[in-house]
């Protein structure tokens, strides 16, 4: 198989077909991304002089929020929040999936044939993911406490040596278990979507033939899965050096003004889920087409 072709048409046809770029944006907005700026608040000397009124302020705000229709009212909307998000987000997936296809079967695709793929498989996606990523969690629980039981006995014998060795080798052995475990879950679960959207199998058959199909063509998977690692690492140091050289110098020169910061950071931030969403957009790409080509049928000579 050519990977770098792979890659080079999965550019392509992230560039060439804009209207996936909706979905794109969506999830990175909805998932955090490349998102997330954190704003540090200036105190300033002033802040002190206004203390009493703010504290007044404060007060009342406090009463009016801890008013149980208030309460109520915030519980209700955080739930609708949730929900939406939820549904927004891997309904996105599924049209990234089918619009990926309808770009191979047709050559042209569109933001309402997304929301009707989407629709119709967002359910299942999110199913596939609590039913993969939920056991995993439970496991992952359990292996920190074994992990981390013999360190803190060494700690609490006052077996300062022993319990920075030991502390070492749970480390050591916990990144061991993440990168067995995690990296073949994550690809089992990029098939099992692709499974669920494009061949309308079912949740656990998803699962199932997503497993399948890691194991039967693990060397293939691992190498995609390695030279995509590769390239987000550069594009994620080449983003953040450029992002640095953009904010320190506002974040230097507007440290006395936090208010004034946080106006000029909020542009970055959003150009950063733009180009967040964009790189989306190609990665889902490049799944759904090399896991089409995994699917075709060798030629018999």
């Amino acid at each position: 198989m050519d990977y770098l072709e792979v890659v080079k048409k999965s550019a392509k046809l992230t560039w060439g077909h804009k209207s996936m770029w909706f979905f794109g944006i969506l999830i990175a907005f909805l998932s955090g991304g490349s998102s997330n700026v954190n704003y540090q608040y200036m105190l300033q000397s002033e802040d002190f002089t206004r203390g009493t009124e703010r504290y007044a302020q404060m007060d009342e705000i406090l009463r009016f929020l801890l008013k149980p229709q208030v309460i109520v009212a915030i519980v209700l909307l955080f739930f609708i929040i949730l929900v939406a998000g939820i549904v927004l987000q891997y309904l996105s997936r599924g049209a990234l999936i089918g619009m990926v296809d309808d770009i191979e079967m047709s050559g042209e695709t569109g933001v309402g044939q997304g929301f009707k793929h989407g629709w119709r498989s967002w359910l299942s996606l999110y199913g596939i993911s609590i039913f993969i990523w939920l056991p995993f969690g439970f496991v992952l629980i359990f292996v920190v406490g074994l992990l981390s039981l013999p360190v803190i006995l060494a700690f609490v014998k006052n077996k300062v040596a022993l319990g920075f060795t030991l502390l070492f080798l749970s480390i050591l052995l916990f990144l061991i278990f993440l990168f067995l475990v995690v990296v073949p879950l994550i690809l089992i679960h990029a098939f099992a979507e692709r499974f669920c959207v494009l061949d309308k199998r079912r949740l656990f058959e998803s699962i199932g033939e997503g497993y399948h199909l890691f194991r039967a063509n693990f060397g293939s998977v691992l190498l995609m899965w390695l030279l995509l690692v590769t390239l987000n690492i550069v594009l994620i140091t080449v983003i953040g050096i450029f992002t640095a050289l953009i904010m320190l110098p506002i974040m230097l020169g507007l440290s006395s003004n936090s208010l004034l910061a946080i106006v000029l950071l909020v542009p970055i931030a959003l150009v950063l889920v733009f180009v967040g969403g964009i790189y989306r957009v190609f990665i889902y790409t490049v799944w759904t087409l090399f896991f089409k080509k995994l699917k075709e049928p060798v030629a018999v000579i």
